[in-house]
Protein backbone atom coordinates (compact mmCIF):
# COMPACT_ATOMS: atom_id res chain seq x y z
CA UNK A 1 0.00 0.00 0.00
CA UNK A 2 2.63 2.61 0.95
CA UNK A 3 3.89 1.68 -2.56
CA UNK A 4 0.50 2.81 -4.07
CA UNK A 5 0.18 5.89 -2.31
CA UNK A 6 2.64 8.36 -4.17
CA UNK A 7 1.17 7.09 -7.06
CA UNK A 8 -2.03 8.00 -6.65
CA UNK A 9 -0.88 11.30 -5.71
CA UNK A 10 1.21 11.93 -9.20
CA UNK A 11 -1.88 10.72 -10.79
CA UNK A 12 -4.14 13.53 -8.86
CA UNK A 13 -1.67 16.09 -9.72
CA UNK A 14 -1.27 15.13 -13.43
CA UNK A 15 -4.92 15.14 -13.74
CA UNK A 16 -4.22 17.48 -17.33
CA UNK A 17 -1.89 14.68 -18.36
CA UNK A 18 -3.61 12.39 -21.22
CA UNK A 19 -2.94 10.15 -24.11
CA UNK A 20 -5.42 9.34 -26.44
CA UNK A 21 -5.80 5.11 -27.68
CA UNK A 22 -7.01 3.84 -30.81
CA UNK A 23 -7.04 0.44 -32.10
CA UNK A 24 -4.44 -1.25 -34.18
CA UNK A 25 -5.03 -0.13 -37.38
CA UNK A 26 -8.60 1.07 -38.81
CA UNK A 27 -10.42 -2.15 -38.77
CA UNK A 28 -9.11 -2.94 -35.76
CA UNK A 29 -11.16 -2.38 -31.93
CA UNK A 30 -9.74 -0.73 -29.17
CA UNK A 31 -8.86 -2.93 -26.34
CA UNK A 32 -12.16 -1.71 -24.34
CA UNK A 33 -14.16 -2.42 -26.95
CA UNK A 34 -12.81 -5.62 -27.62
CA UNK A 35 -12.93 -6.53 -24.00
CA UNK A 36 -16.94 -5.36 -23.91
CA UNK A 37 -17.10 -7.61 -27.11
CA UNK A 38 -15.42 -10.07 -25.98
CA UNK A 39 -17.98 -10.31 -22.63
CA UNK A 40 -20.50 -10.23 -24.85
CA UNK A 41 -20.08 -13.02 -27.30
CA UNK A 42 -19.73 -14.56 -24.01
CA UNK A 43 -22.93 -14.04 -22.57
CA UNK A 44 -24.17 -14.74 -26.51
CA UNK A 45 -23.24 -17.93 -25.99
CA UNK A 46 -24.20 -18.88 -22.71
CA UNK A 47 -27.86 -17.55 -23.65
CA UNK A 48 -28.49 -19.96 -26.77
CA UNK A 49 -26.36 -22.23 -26.64
CA UNK A 50 -25.35 -23.10 -22.62
CA UNK A 51 -26.25 -22.64 -18.59
CA UNK A 52 -27.94 -19.09 -19.35
CA UNK A 53 -30.77 -21.58 -21.50
CA UNK A 54 -31.34 -23.40 -18.50
CA UNK A 55 -31.32 -21.19 -15.74
CA UNK A 56 -32.66 -17.68 -17.03
CA UNK A 57 -35.98 -17.57 -15.45
CA UNK A 58 -34.91 -18.56 -11.99
CA UNK A 59 -32.15 -15.95 -12.12
CA UNK A 60 -34.49 -13.07 -13.28
CA UNK A 61 -36.80 -14.06 -10.84
CA UNK A 62 -34.04 -13.94 -8.00
CA UNK A 63 -32.97 -10.17 -9.53
CA UNK A 64 -35.87 -9.22 -9.97
CA UNK A 65 -37.58 -10.06 -6.05
CA UNK A 66 -33.91 -7.70 -5.24
CA UNK A 67 -34.51 -4.73 -7.38
CA UNK A 68 -38.77 -4.76 -7.36
CA UNK A 69 -40.03 -6.52 -4.06
CA UNK A 70 -43.22 -5.25 -4.53
CA UNK A 71 -42.94 -6.59 -8.55
CA UNK A 72 -42.43 -10.24 -6.70
CA UNK A 73 -45.25 -9.73 -4.53
CA UNK A 74 -47.63 -9.87 -7.50
CA UNK A 75 -50.69 -12.38 -7.16
CA UNK A 76 -52.75 -13.90 -10.17
CA UNK A 77 -55.79 -15.73 -9.88
CA UNK A 78 -55.96 -19.06 -12.07
CA UNK A 79 -58.30 -21.71 -12.42
CA UNK A 80 -59.76 -20.43 -8.78
CA UNK A 81 -56.31 -20.53 -7.51
CA UNK A 82 -54.42 -17.73 -6.25
CA UNK A 83 -50.70 -18.08 -7.59
CA UNK A 84 -47.38 -15.91 -6.99
CA UNK A 85 -46.02 -14.03 -9.93
CA UNK A 86 -43.26 -11.05 -10.84
CA UNK A 87 -45.15 -8.24 -12.50
CA UNK A 88 -42.71 -5.88 -14.45
CA UNK A 89 -43.09 -3.02 -16.70
CA UNK A 90 -41.03 -2.92 -19.74
CA UNK A 91 -38.48 -0.14 -17.99
CA UNK A 92 -38.21 -2.47 -14.82
CA UNK A 93 -37.80 -5.80 -17.33
CA UNK A 94 -34.50 -3.80 -18.19
CA UNK A 95 -33.39 -3.03 -15.50
CA UNK A 96 -33.57 -6.17 -13.85
CA UNK A 97 -31.96 -7.67 -17.03
CA UNK A 98 -28.98 -5.48 -17.27
CA UNK A 99 -28.18 -5.52 -13.67
CA UNK A 100 -28.14 -8.94 -13.63
CA UNK A 101 -26.38 -9.62 -17.11
CA UNK A 102 -24.12 -6.40 -17.56
CA UNK A 103 -22.27 -7.81 -20.65
CA UNK A 104 -25.26 -8.63 -22.46
CA UNK A 105 -25.29 -6.28 -25.63
CA UNK A 106 -26.84 -3.07 -25.50
CA UNK A 107 -29.75 -3.65 -27.80
CA UNK A 108 -29.82 -7.13 -26.78
CA UNK A 109 -33.32 -6.61 -24.27
CA UNK A 110 -35.63 -4.93 -27.22
CA UNK A 111 -34.25 -7.37 -29.51
CA UNK A 112 -34.49 -10.77 -28.01
CA UNK A 113 -35.72 -10.45 -24.42
CA UNK A 114 -38.83 -9.00 -25.09
CA UNK A 115 -39.88 -11.47 -27.82
CA UNK A 116 -38.75 -13.89 -25.71
CA UNK A 117 -41.04 -12.93 -23.45
CA UNK A 118 -43.90 -11.49 -25.88
CA UNK A 119 -46.64 -14.44 -24.42
CA UNK A 120 -45.92 -12.84 -20.50
CA UNK A 121 -47.04 -9.50 -21.84
CA UNK A 122 -50.52 -8.30 -20.11
CA UNK A 123 -52.17 -5.78 -21.90
CA UNK A 124 -54.58 -4.79 -19.12
CA UNK A 125 -52.24 -4.05 -16.75
CA UNK A 126 -49.20 -3.08 -19.27
CA UNK A 127 -47.25 -5.23 -17.38
CA UNK A 128 -44.38 -8.29 -17.68
CA UNK A 129 -46.10 -11.23 -15.72
CA UNK A 130 -43.76 -13.93 -15.68
CA UNK A 131 -44.13 -17.30 -14.27
CA UNK A 132 -41.08 -18.67 -12.98
CA UNK A 133 -40.60 -22.39 -12.38
CA UNK A 134 -39.31 -23.13 -8.96
CA UNK A 135 -35.75 -24.42 -10.21
CA UNK A 136 -33.79 -25.15 -12.94
CA UNK A 137 -30.98 -27.53 -13.47
CA UNK A 138 -27.91 -26.28 -15.20
CA UNK A 139 -25.84 -28.69 -13.68
CA UNK A 140 -23.52 -30.67 -16.50
CA UNK A 141 -24.35 -27.85 -19.09
CA UNK A 142 -21.11 -26.09 -20.57
CA UNK A 143 -20.91 -23.13 -22.41
CA UNK A 144 -18.83 -22.50 -25.49
CA UNK A 145 -15.57 -20.51 -25.34
CA UNK A 146 -14.26 -18.33 -27.33
CA UNK A 147 -12.11 -19.27 -30.55
CA UNK A 148 -11.00 -15.64 -31.94
CA UNK A 149 -12.36 -13.06 -33.81
CA UNK A 150 -12.18 -11.56 -37.33
CA UNK A 151 -12.50 -7.23 -37.92
CA UNK A 152 -15.36 -7.15 -41.22
CA UNK A 153 -15.68 -3.34 -41.66
CA UNK A 154 -16.51 -1.64 -37.91
CA UNK A 155 -18.44 -5.08 -37.11
CA UNK A 156 -16.14 -7.95 -35.97
CA UNK A 157 -17.20 -11.48 -35.91
CA UNK A 158 -16.90 -13.67 -32.67
CA UNK A 159 -16.11 -17.34 -32.74
CA UNK A 160 -17.25 -19.50 -29.57
CA UNK A 161 -16.82 -23.35 -30.19
CA UNK A 162 -18.52 -26.12 -27.75
CA UNK A 163 -18.36 -30.23 -28.44
CA UNK A 164 -16.56 -29.54 -32.21
CA UNK A 165 -19.65 -26.65 -33.41
CA UNK A 166 -18.92 -22.97 -33.58
CA UNK A 167 -21.06 -20.72 -33.56
CA UNK A 168 -20.56 -17.15 -34.65
CA UNK A 169 -21.71 -13.82 -33.07
CA UNK A 170 -21.60 -10.06 -35.23
CA UNK A 171 -21.21 -7.14 -32.83
CA UNK A 172 -20.45 -3.55 -33.16
CA UNK A 173 -19.47 -1.32 -30.62
CA UNK A 174 -21.98 1.69 -29.47
CA UNK A 175 -20.14 3.78 -27.21
CA UNK A 176 -19.24 1.36 -24.15
CA UNK A 177 -21.82 -0.91 -25.00
CA UNK A 178 -22.25 -2.57 -28.50
CA UNK A 179 -25.03 -4.27 -30.78
CA UNK A 180 -25.39 -7.34 -31.70
CA UNK A 181 -26.50 -8.15 -35.21
CA UNK A 182 -26.80 -11.63 -36.16
CA UNK A 183 -26.20 -15.11 -34.27
CA UNK A 184 -25.00 -18.37 -36.69
CA UNK A 185 -24.12 -21.84 -35.39
CA UNK A 186 -22.52 -24.63 -37.10
CA UNK A 187 -20.40 -22.56 -38.99
CA UNK A 188 -17.28 -22.92 -40.55
CA UNK A 189 -14.63 -20.83 -38.75
CA UNK A 190 -12.11 -18.85 -40.88
CA UNK A 191 -8.69 -19.93 -41.37
CA UNK A 192 -6.44 -17.39 -39.11
CA UNK A 193 -8.08 -14.94 -36.41
CA UNK A 194 -6.98 -11.72 -35.61
CA UNK A 195 -4.80 -10.57 -33.03
CA UNK A 196 -6.16 -9.32 -29.64
CA UNK A 197 -5.39 -6.29 -29.02
CA UNK A 198 -3.00 -5.50 -26.08
CA UNK A 199 -4.42 -4.07 -22.98
CA UNK A 200 -3.61 -0.31 -23.33
CA UNK A 201 -4.86 1.07 -19.78
CA UNK A 202 -7.81 2.70 -21.05
CA UNK A 203 -9.94 1.02 -18.01
CA UNK A 204 -13.08 3.02 -18.24
CA UNK A 205 -13.09 3.19 -22.04
CA UNK A 206 -13.58 6.76 -22.38
CA UNK A 207 -10.82 7.16 -25.49
CA UNK A 208 -7.95 8.47 -23.33
CA UNK A 209 -5.20 7.31 -20.98
CA UNK A 210 -5.75 9.45 -17.66
CA UNK A 211 -5.64 10.04 -13.81
CA UNK A 212 -9.13 8.57 -14.15
CA UNK A 213 -7.50 5.48 -15.15
CA UNK A 214 -4.89 4.77 -12.98
CA UNK A 215 -7.44 5.92 -9.87
CA UNK A 216 -9.87 3.49 -10.98
CA UNK A 217 -7.10 0.79 -11.15
CA UNK A 218 -5.85 1.69 -8.04
CA UNK A 219 -9.29 0.97 -6.44
CA UNK A 220 -9.46 -2.18 -8.38
CA UNK A 221 -6.09 -3.37 -6.64
CA UNK A 222 -7.61 -2.57 -3.21
CA UNK A 223 -11.62 -4.41 -4.68
CA UNK A 224 -13.26 -1.90 -5.32
CA UNK A 225 -13.90 -1.61 -8.89
CA UNK A 226 -16.34 0.48 -10.48
CA UNK A 227 -18.99 -0.02 -13.48
CA UNK A 228 -17.71 -0.42 -16.62
CA UNK A 229 -14.27 -1.50 -15.11
CA UNK A 230 -12.60 -3.53 -17.79
CA UNK A 231 -10.07 -5.81 -15.91
CA UNK A 232 -8.93 -7.02 -19.46
CA UNK A 233 -7.48 -3.53 -20.77
CA UNK A 234 -6.14 -2.84 -16.72
CA UNK A 235 -4.08 -5.92 -16.57
CA UNK A 236 -1.21 -4.53 -18.92
CA UNK A 237 1.27 -6.92 -17.70
CA UNK A 238 -1.02 -10.20 -18.55
CA UNK A 239 -0.39 -11.62 -15.66
CA UNK A 240 -4.17 -12.28 -14.60
CA UNK A 241 -3.31 -9.93 -11.38
CA UNK A 242 -3.89 -6.36 -10.86
CA UNK A 243 -1.20 -4.58 -8.80
CA UNK A 244 1.16 -2.04 -8.44
CA UNK A 245 3.75 -3.21 -11.73
CA UNK A 246 -0.01 -2.38 -13.58
CA UNK A 247 -0.37 0.98 -11.92
CA UNK A 248 2.61 2.20 -12.84
CA UNK A 249 2.58 1.31 -16.52
CA UNK A 250 -0.54 2.71 -16.99
CA UNK A 251 0.72 5.66 -15.84
CA UNK A 252 3.56 5.16 -17.77
CA UNK A 253 1.23 4.82 -20.79
CA UNK A 254 -0.30 8.33 -19.77
CA UNK A 255 2.95 9.95 -19.56
CA UNK A 256 3.84 9.03 -23.24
Amino acid sequence: MKKLIPILLSAILLLSSAAVVSGAGGAAPTAYEYDVMRESAAFLGSYFFGQFAVASPVTLAVKAEELYPDAAAYKMTEFGETLDRVALTEEEFSDVFYALYPSAPGNFFYGQIKNDYQSSYDGASGKYVLVMPAGADASGVTDPVLAGYVADGGAYDFYLKKDGIFYQFRLEPSGASDNVTSVAWNVEPPTDFDDAPAPDGDVNGDGKINARDVIALMNAVLGKSAPGFSFYCADVYTDGRLNARDVQAVMKAMLS
